[in-house]
């Protein structure tokens, strides 16, 4: 691929049992134009696995439930230059997600395996910019049940997060997704609760619309969409028995309070830090 005129980032390879797998291996083909340019609207059909907003048929990689995969992000071809996996300004999270292939990642079908926002001083991107060779480790989960599966990568850049998209559709939270076919094989049995894609951000969630520059005012940063995936929370667990035995409890109790049924999906945060605004305005309009 040519270098890019900006830096933003692309999954590039995706690495099972030291085999390095590259576009059209497990990852889907790029569309025409630069594959690297993220999608603004978090309601777009793009978000299932970028532009051109489907899943393309690519070859299925077999990956062992339990081991590590590591995925390569990079835009630049060239490792001489100082962006090459991705702007340091594009401060923001990664996440990776499962969806049965046979789904084509539509309906309720997306359950998060991986996160990371900001902790002990790093965002998400800078797990991959301090990477040599701009890759992220991940474990397959151990007890997913086997089968073919979309796995989608997600990274999320801040830097122009400080104003609304739908207030403002220049500016926003940007995301850089892609997706990937794989065979998982294993013993597991779980098949997790899923969530919708498009459908589990809005431009107003405290994980998309966010000011990385002002940690005063954003003292926590809240990572975005469901919480990981857990063995407590398989698919076929629905939200009814659930309220029914709170309606119980509180019928024991002598208390005249309804259940709830919550049927939103969890969030999960982790802590944030300080971010500079300056050297990053040079970048603001241009990307």
């Amino acid at each position: 691929m040519a270098a890019m005129a900006n830096a933003h980032t692309i999954l590039r390879t995706l690495t099972i049992d030291g085999t390095e797998n590259a576009v059209g291996q497990c990852i889907n083909p790029y569309p025409p134009g630069d594959p690297t340019d993220p999608v603004k609207d978090p309601s777009s059909s793009d978000m299932t696995c970028g532009v051109p907003g489907k899943s393309i048929d690519a070859e299925l990689c077999p990956v062992n439930a339990g081991s590590e995969m590591r995925l390569q992000f990079r835009n630049y071809d060239d490792k001489s230059k100082e962006d090459w996996i991705i702007s340091s300004s594009h401060k923001g999270p990664i996440m990776v997600y499962l969806a049965p292939l046979e789904s084509a990642g539509k309906g309720d079908v997306w359950f998060k395996i991986f996160e990371h926002g900001y902790s002990d001083g790093k965002w998400g991107i800078d797990l991959i910019r301090d990477d040599k060779e701009g890759k992220l480790t991940i474990t397959i989960p151990a007890d997913i049940k086997p089968g073919d599966y979309l796995l989608r990568s997600e990274i999320i850049g801040l830097h122009e997060a400080y104003i609304d998209y739908a207030k403002d559709k220049s500016n926003g939270a940007q995301y850089f997704i892609n997706c990937a076919h794989i065979t998982i094989s294993g013993s597991g049995t779980l098949e997790p609760k899923g969530y919708p894609i498009p459908g589990i951000y809005k431009t107003s969630d405290p994980g998309i619309f966010f000011d990385v520059y002002d940690d005063e005012k954003n003292p926590s940063y809240t990572i975005p969409g469901p919480k990981l995936y857990s063995k407590d929370s398989p698919k076929d667990t629905a939200s009814k028995p659930a309220t029914k035995a709170v309606s119980s409890a509180v019928s024991s109790a002598a208390t005249n309070v309804s259940a709830v049924n919550i049927e939103e999906a969890d969030i999960s945060s982790v802590a944030t830090g300080s971010g500079k605004k300056e050297g990053d305005c040079d970048e603001h309009h241009s990307h």
